[in-house]
């Protein structure tokens, strides 16, 4: 077992940095990010949060690097891998860390994931620092992906970058599909379906702070579309419905 020559303080900032300084956020439009403190982490699960048009939650993990073929799962891969233990122990807040998060992606405008390193020495952090490579060198692997699981059981998530494979322990079983940073980008890029129009123009309305009086009836919808369109127009801010499509 090897350790990373590198904290996930570290590896969390220069994530953090990419993010902030490619173009995947606008934060010119209102997107922010929110860093919880070690304490408010323990309750809310993530590292990291960004809202933009939809929230985005990140939790940092620095691996293990299991080299030697005596390595515990070692045979499901059969070659050196990464590893990670979930944290799913019972807090305080009668919880766990990985339930917590797993809790957020039931809101389907969520976008929960882990992240963590395909490489564990000072030498190639720096390197892909340097290039801009840190994500597209990470694996984003979504939480909704891996499931719930009962508190205080053992599991974690082995993964190998070339070839590209990611298997839940301890059952174990192969997480099908791609996990790389191309992917968490083409999951920004997908089109969100609006299901209940008043249910987005109220997450509008929170994210943005809108004052909007109350009104009883269809009152209510005209009144907060109204205030939406006139807050947008005075801030510059301009969005389009590309198509309303009726569901049966």
């Amino acid at each position: 077992m090897i350790n990373t020559d590198f904290s996930e303080f570290q590896y969390g900032y220069a994530v953090l940095y990419e993010l902030l300084n490619g173009s995947m956020f606008n934060f010119k439009d209102g997107s922010l990010f929110k860093m919880p403190n070690l304490r408010q982490e323990a309750k809310v699960g993530y590292d990291l949060k960004i809202t933009a048009y939809r929230p985005f939650y990140f939790q940092f993990k620095v691996p293990e690097f299991m080299k030697l073929s005596t390595a515990t799962e070692y045979n499901s891969f059969n070659s050196s891998y990464y590893r990670y233990d979930l944290r799913n122990k019972k807090n305080n807040f009668n919880s766990s860390q990985h339930n917590t998060l797993f809790n957020l992606t039931l809101d389907k405008r969520n976008r929960v994931y882990y992240v963590s390193p395909m490489f564990h020495t000072d030498t190639d952090f720096d390197n892909f620092f340097l290039n801009n490579k840190i994500c597209s060198c990470s694996l984003f692997l979504n939480v909704k992906r891996i499931g719930k699981y009962k508190l205080d059981s053992d599991h974690r998530i082995g993964y190998t970058s070339k070839p590209h494979q990611v298997i839940k322990f301890s059952e174990p079983e192969i997480i099908e599909g791609s996990h790389h940073f191309d992917d968490f980008i083409k999951d920004i890029d997908d089109k969100e379906i609006i299901y209940d129009l008043n249910e987005y123009m109220t997450y509008l309305v929170e994210k943005y702070n809108i004052h909007v009086k109350q009104v009883s009836n269809d009152g209510v919808v005209y009144d907060t579309y109204r205030k939406i369109q006139e807050y947008f127009i005075s801030n510059g801010i301009f969005f389009f419905l590309d198509e309303i499509v009726a569901l049966n």
